[in-house]
């Protein structure tokens, strides 16, 4: 790893003008930064996440946010990452195709419900139910059927742009750090 004497004035410019340009930490882990050895131009190109490996992440960040142990002595708050990322690629498939959030979006959305049970945690669901949960309804002729509730997907759609601004200034704050009054 370069320490901060290391750097050039060159990588400082690119940096700063990277950030100005809206590349900050939330999207350039998607972007590869190459530089040419013959031309000495940086390129760049994007690098695509599978589905999986983002349900998986996000799993993993969001079992990290539940308390351990059991609701109630009965019921664990978090099962384990495989199940979260199958109940999060459902969910994706059902509600959320085609819409682009990240997981910082998605931890901020989180935090934002938890936060509402820092006193008392009666109420608040499992992480699987906060993912998301089938719940029966019977329609006119009688018949059952089960619609997908997800108190992530609804705070992600109602508070889509909020989120998206909080989570680009979490990121540029952890990426930015200051070198004699320099944003490098």
């Amino acid at each position: 790893m370069t320490s901060v004497s290391e750097i050039t004035p060159e990588v400082k410019f690119c940096v700063r003008y990277l950030l100005e340009h809206g590349i900050n930490a939330a999207n350039f882990g998607k972007v590869v930064l190459s530089l040419k050895s013959t031309d000495k131009r940086f390129t760049l190109a994007e690098v695509k996440d599978t589905h999986k490996d983002f349900f998986t992440r996000l799993a993993a960040e969001l079992r990290e946010l539940w308390p351990s142990g059991n609701k109630d002595g009965k019921w664990p708050w978090r099962e384990s990452v495989p199940n979260l990322a199958r109940r999060l690629e459902v969910l994706w498939s059902e509600r959320m195709e085609g819409k682009d959030y990240t997981v910082e979006q998605c931890v901020l959305a989180a935090r934002k419900y938890l936060a509402r049970f820092d006193e008392d945690r009666t109420y608040m669901k499992l992480l699987k139910y906060f993912i998301m949960k089938q719940e029966p309804i019977v329609k006119e002729n009688g018949r059952l059927t089960y619609i997908n509730k997800s108190d992530l997907a609804d705070i992600l759609e109602s508070e889509a742009d909020q989120l998206r601004e909080e989570a680009e200034w979490e990121n540029i704050m952890s990426s930015v750090s200051d070198d004699n009054g320099e944003i490098i």
